[in-house]
């Protein structure tokens, strides 16, 4: 389940095991991605995973766009019953989760 956004600076890559899907974003998250970002994250949703990991690792801006497909894609999960957790911020990407009070929702501790 790999996905490539990168003509506009970012790429998605999923990877299931068992019923935990593994979402790794690389790249820049910026407003031009947004629309984009929405759709290949809600072509991950049917797949109803019980736990994603959302590995941010890689990402090295969120533009409050690209930050709003994240919640969608978070509400789909949480409202089929499963968990999101994001994981491996950066220092930047952190604290736009911290300022948006947006870490509880995406299991930030």
């Amino acid at each position: 389940m790999n996905g490539s956004l990168d003509s506009i600076g970012i790429s998605v890559d999923a990877s299931e095991n068992a019923d935990r899907l593994v979402v790794r974003l690389t790249g820049d998250a910026g407003m031009f991605t947004g629309e984009d970002l929405v759709d290949r994250l809600l072509e991950l949703a049917p797949c109803k995973p019980t736990a994603v990991i959302l590995d941010l690792d890689g990402l090295s801006f969120i533009s409050s766009l690209s930050l709003g497909a994240m919640v969608s894609f978070a509400l789909k999960v949480t409202s089929a019953g499963g968990t999101i957790r994001a994981v491996k911020l950066q220092p930047f990407v952190r604290e736009v989760f911290d300022r948006t009070r947006l870490s509880a929702l995406f299991g930030i501790e």
